[in-house]
């Protein structure tokens, strides 16, 4: 929580046949709406990222236009 940086697991059902622990997102900061441009680091708008404060349990966000 100190560097604002995020990770997502997610849990699979036993005896799936995949990994328990599926990495979904590894540890980064995770923009509230991502800027999309055809070049990256070619946009001089300020990125939203997701603080400590918006994470509450039972609510949804969304990841790269995903729900989760």
């Amino acid at each position: 929580m100190a560097d604002s940086t995020v990770e997502v697991k997610e849990i699979r059902r036993h005896n799936s046949g995949k990994d328990p622990y599926a990495l979904m997102l590894s540890r980064k900061k995770l923009p509230k709406k991502p800027i999309l441009t055809h070049y990256p680091g070619m946009t001089l708008k300020k990125e939203d990222f997701y603080q400590a404060e918006d994470l509450i349990c039972g609510r949804f966000i969304m990841i790269h236009s995903k729900e989760c």
